[in-house]
């Protein structure tokens, strides 16, 4: 299935279970962390995201066909979120659905230790997103059904092909 894309109808109705419960909201104990919020964070009007709340930076990649753009909250020099403030969110009652669904113990636990260093190495994650959720995996529920359903339908090598194909989509900085 690797490569094919993801399709949950075409696995084994219990791992699509696992994983359909996993992508359920959870309350993820963040506590002081704010790793997540030194990425890219997608700005999506179709998952209901009001793009004029925001402060945002276009990047286009001038390696696709047709130059994909993709919208993003704008990053400081430092490669943090422009919202992050003081070490904390200040757009968290109107922050994107990429933020409010984002959950590192899921991502830590969907992925192979050889998956998450590709992720690194492909700069789509950085290391702090893997260490936070190694870090918070115990408080996640079905952790360990989740991983191994991943492991069984290939998530991660898919994943992996998705993001080398966009590989210049993902901005390296703060655009305008």
């Amino acid at each position: 299935m690797a490569g094919a894309g993801f399709n949950i109808s075409q696995i084994d109705p219990e791992d699509a279970r696992i994983i359909r419960e996993a992508a359920a909201d959870s309350v993820v104990p963040c506590g002081s962390c704010n790793a997540c919020c030194h990425s890219p964070v997608g700005v999506q009007p179709q998952f209901g995201d009001d793009p004029s709340l925001y402060e945002l930076a276009i990047n286009v990649d001038t390696s696709a066909p047709n130059g994909h753009t993709m919208v993003t909250l704008n990053r400081k020099p430092d490669g943090s979120c422009y919202a992050l403030k003081n070490g904390r969110c200040s757009i968290w009652e109107k922050r994107p659905q990429v933020c409010r669904a984002f959950d590192c113990r899921k991502i830590f636990a969907m992925h192979t230790k050889e998956e998450r260093r590709a992720l690194v190495d492909l700069k789509y994650f950085k290391q702090a997103i893997f260490d936070a959720g190694r870090k918070r995996l115990s408080t996640l529920a079905n952790a360990e059904a989740l991983r191994d359903a991943c492991k069984r339908i290939g998530y991660g090598r898919m994943a992996l092909d998705y993001m080398e194909r966009r590989r210049g989509v993902v901005p390296k900085g703060p655009r305008s």
